[in-house]
């Protein structure tokens, strides 16, 4: 199971998708050796991307990280995705 964490300046877990194409930011990511880019928008607002790899994981235990235990301040700077492939 795979995962894109986004992390970077104010709101960049918002709003990275007005900015970036997430297929070309996940791409550029398994082609990376090290798994994580940092990119600039046209304000230059940093953002940093990086893949995670993960076994199994159930999506009721995301669901419950997501809901429980993220503060919703904090999520606007950094949060996680699921990669979904066609999806």
């Amino acid at each position: 199971m795979e995962f894109l964490y986004v992390y970077g300046d104010e709101c960049a877990a918002m709003d990275f998708k007005e900015h970036f194409d997430v297929s070309s930011i996940v791409k550029q990511l398994r082609a990376s050796t090290d798994k994580r880019i940092t990119l600039e928008d046209s304000n230059e607002n940093e953002y940093t991307f990086k893949l995670l790899e993960f076994g199994d994981v159930d999506p009721k235990f995301v669901n419950f990280v997501r809901n429980e235990m993220i503060d919703y301040d904090h999520a606007k700077q950094k949060d996680f995705f699921e990669i979904v492939e066609g999806g």
